[in-house]
């Protein structure tokens, strides 16, 4: 996570390399109140080349596709549970500070969607080298990792019959909100979690469900026992919320991350045209 500060249109920005596909991409952060004459600078300025707005559910395409689990939309930060540190977020201008809207079979207890970042697929960037909160249970994690971070590929036949129930007479299934379930209630993230079973049992959780218009197809990041997630292995997901009319969506364990075309990890930026005024 690199970045240098720089300015846009006069304003001081922070540019920080951030890229979520794999691809060559940036952050701009800033202060609050340049926020728009910022983002209008930059859609400007990209006009020539193509820029356009795909807007904030795009985005976390990306995490699902791409292989980046990410809070508020494949699990929850455990702050939700600590009523006083949620007090003094609420007071941050800008942040959502209320606890997430929690949807899904996963049922509404938090440590139930908890992850630790073994099973989110960091453990190349976790480091015993120093001391720090929770160093013991991470080694022990890592000593003994008990799930994985998987890509989940949903049956398009048993997808397809969830659209189709909304057409039929009787009780639909609960909707797919297309592409993906980053919603709002209120002021709230509403987070998605189902559970990923195996003959009944469950072993793992999927989350970020995501239409991926790119592959044509339906697919989720799961945290699986390591014993069912190898590669090909055939599990179902509950589609629906308690209460609701369920279905099994049969689901296979396939490459992660999914989007394997295009990456340009190795880019020289050095050779990339520049339009900005040296002082």
């Amino acid at each position: 996570m690199r970045y240098r500060v720089s300015s846009i249109d006069g304003m001081d920005v922070r540019i920080l390399r951030m890229g979520m596909a794999g691809t060559l991409a940036y952050e701009v952060h800033g202060s609050i109140e340049n926020a728009r004459p910022v983002y209008d600078a930059i859609y400007k300025a990209g006009q020539p080349f193509g820029i356009r707005k795909l807007g904030i559910r795009a985005y976390m395409m990306n995490h699902t596709e791409d292989g980046f689990p990410q809070a508020y939309y494949h699990f929850p930060y455990p702050w939700g549970e600590d009523k006083g540190f949620m007090g003094f977020l609420a007071n941050i201008p800008g942040f959502l500070g209320s606890p997430q809207a929690l949807r899904g079979n996963m049922g509404t207890d938090y440590r139930l969607r908890y992850r630790n970042p073994i099973e989110l697929g960091w453990a190349g960037m976790v480091k015993f080298d120093h001391e720090f909160v929770g160093r013991e249970a991470l080694e022990k994690e890592v000593a003994n990792p008990r799930r994985k971070m998987v890509t989940l590929l949903w049956n398009t036949d048993d997808v397809i019959d969830v659209y189709a129930s909304q057409f039929r007479q009787g009780k639909p299934y609960p909707p797919m909100d297309d592409p993906n379930h980053f919603t709002f209630e209120g002021n709230r993230h509403t987070l998605y979690a189902d559970k990923v079973l195996k003959d009944g049992k469950v072993v793992g959780i999927s989350s970020g469900r995501a239409y991926s218009y790119y592959f044509r197809e339906m697919i989720s990041l799961s945290s699986i026992d390591f014993e069912y997630g190898a590669m090909g292995a055939e599990v179902t997901v509950l589609w629906g919320d308690p209460g609701t009319r369920q279905k099994e969506i049969r689901a296979t364990v396939v490459r992660f991350p999914y989007l394997d075309k295009n990456r340009n990890q190795v880019v020289d930026v050095s050779k990339i045209p520049c339009q900005a005024v040296k002082k």
